[in-house]
């Protein structure tokens, strides 16, 4: 189960894995970029969206 699923489901929240998923997603995204992975690229910018909207929710 991804990270992003887990919470979708769950009323319950660790920020500090869901802060972790975003960072990891945010440094794994300029190699995409760097390597013309346009596809990996798009969906990895729509979970990393998605993940700081529930970041954002869990204030």
């Amino acid at each position: 189960m991804t990270v992003l699923q887990k919470y979708s489901e769950s009323d319950v929240y660790d920020r500090r894995e869901l802060t972790g998923a975003v960072d990891v997603l945010t440094e794994a995204l300029p190699s995409f970029r760097g390597r013309s992975m346009f596809a990996e690229l798009a969906d990895g910018e729509r979970l990393l969206y998605a993940l700081q909207r529930v970041l954002t929710r869990t204030r």
